[in-house]
């Protein structure tokens, strides 16, 4: 399988503090690599569409790619874990890549008081990792008038999360989750799961701090396919959308929240 490419614009298709800007490209340069391989569960394209009709960039980076070095020491991870250094590492310099597409210029993200990532003023994104690879979504805040969300989960954390459905799901969602096709019951408490980490990711920053899995619901068809869409039924805005999709060993849930026109 080759190697994730340079950061994708979709075509047709949280907010935070002021980003890094880097002056200089990173000291080791990235060599360009080939396109995503059409079954590639980390396919740039195939992402940035689940945003339509908002323009959007993707960028992808495996974990591992990139040494935790090539981070500015302000940024680098210390006192963690090898893989959370790894994952956090990829998700540092995807956001790097897709800023640089998105501005012509690379901008370092940092981290807002609250934790999320810090995008540079007139941008907006949002940034998820698995144990193999870090994908950012970014946009410009002009061009793209709504908030984003992103997230992925294996498969095999499936059989945990439904064990856990109590814990993520009101009951509502716990009916749609029983009335999954035979063998999918699992699979549909793992979308739910991923389905309400993006729409966090997705929500405003002033509600973000009130959310939690029990106090908030999603409503989606238990019979649909291997493309769910789910919408805010409630605990969030009324205009939140998040399609799920099915890929090669993932979920991937990818959260819009369309603003207000003068917000």
């Amino acid at each position: 399988m080759t190697g994730p490419g340079p950061a994708h614009r979709g075509g047709t298709p949280r907010d935070g503090t002021a980003g890094r800007p880097d002056p200089a490209p990173l000291s080791h340069p990235w060599p360009p690599a080939g396109p995503a391989a059409p079954s590639d569960p980390w396919d740039p394209a195939r992402l940035a569409a689940l945003y339509a009709p908002f323009p959007v960039v993707v960028a992808v980076v495996r974990v591992g790619e990139h040494d935790p070095g090539e981070l500015p020491p302000a940024l680098r991870l210390s006192g963690a874990a090898d893989r959370r250094v790894a994952e956090y590492t990829a998700g540092r310099v995807a956001a790097y890549r897709a800023l640089e597409e998105l501005t012509g210029r690379g901008h370092w993200v940092g981290r807002a008081a609250s934790g999320a990532p810090g995008w540079p003023p007139g941008t907006r994104g949002s940034l998820t990792h698995s144990p193999t690879a870090a994908v950012c979504v970014a946009a410009l805040t002009d061009g793209c008038r709504a908030r984003l969300g992103l997230d992925a989960e294996p498969l095999s954390s499936a059989p945990g999360l439904h064990r856990a459905r109590h814990l993520i799901a009101r009951p509502p969602e716990l009916a749609r989750i029983a009335a999954a096709p035979a063998g999918g019951a699992e699979r549909a408490a793992l979308r739910l799961f991923s389905a309400k980490e993006a729409a966090y990711k997705a929500a405003p920053a002033a509600l973000q701090p009130r959310l939690t899995f029990r106090g908030t619901a999603l409503a989606w068809d238990p019979a649909a396919g291997p493309t769910v869409r789910f919408h805010a039924s409630e605990g969030l805005p009324p205009a939140l959308r998040v399609t799920t999709v099915h890929t090669p060993g993932h979920v991937l849930s990818a959260a819009l929240l369309p603003l207000p026109d003068g917000s």
